[in-house]
């Protein structure tokens, strides 16, 4: 597992000097971007860690947050989520408000999950088995926002719907569920 200086900051005790630390490590090209081999970066790592103050630097001072904030981790090839989905899922009320000030997206597209799909393919191993993408394939990996609500039987499900998330799609299980000649 690779370990970068910005991921160390989650770490430090004192939050305080953790944001200053990370300050400077983003000034001297350090970004929130980087990501282990699940493809979960930096910013994401401080998402689940609920460190706030953490995640409010890396919005301020790294203009590579933005990126972050709408990339999918993969987990495995078959669970991927964003770190707004993870605060859902957390139930982080004040990390869900401080991701969706700062425009995180509510509604998961193909193209967001394509990027991290092509992503995660470029770092495996070519000896390693490379799954091929199928038809809907997004659709039974991505872990939506208003579902992980609901599943995690929070009430961020209608602060979601309002701010726009997509209600109209089918729950992952049903996709999984589905035979596969049915067209999705």
């Amino acid at each position: 597992m690779t370990t970068y200086p910005l991921t160390l900051t989650l770490l430090t005790e004192d939050k305080i000097t953790a944001c200053a630390i990370a300050e400077r490590l983003l000034e001297g090209g350090a970004s929130c971007t980087a990501a282990d081999e699940n493809l979960k970066t930096v910013f994401h790592r401080a998402t689940l860690s609920g460190f706030l103050s953490l995640v409010r630097t890396f919005l301020r001072v790294d203009p590579n947050a933005e990126t972050a904030m709408s990339f999918l981790t993969q987990a495995s090839w078959a669970a991927a989520f964003t770190p707004l989905a993870s605060a859902v899922g957390l139930n982080d009320r004040a990390m869900f408000a401080l991701l969706v000030a700062y425009g995180s997206k509510v509604t998961i597209t193909e193209a967001m999950f394509d990027k991290s799909w092509d992503t995660r393919l470029n770092l495996t191993d070519n000896t390693h088995y490379k799954p091929p993408k199928g038809l809907g394939q997004w659709l039974k990996d991505t872990c939506m926002l208003v579902e992980t609500s609901l599943s995690q039987t929070n009430d961020l499900a209608l602060p979601l719907i309002e701010l726009g998330a997509d209600v109209n799609l089918a729950l992952r299980n049903d996709y999984r569920n589905r035979s596969g000649t049915e067209e999705l």
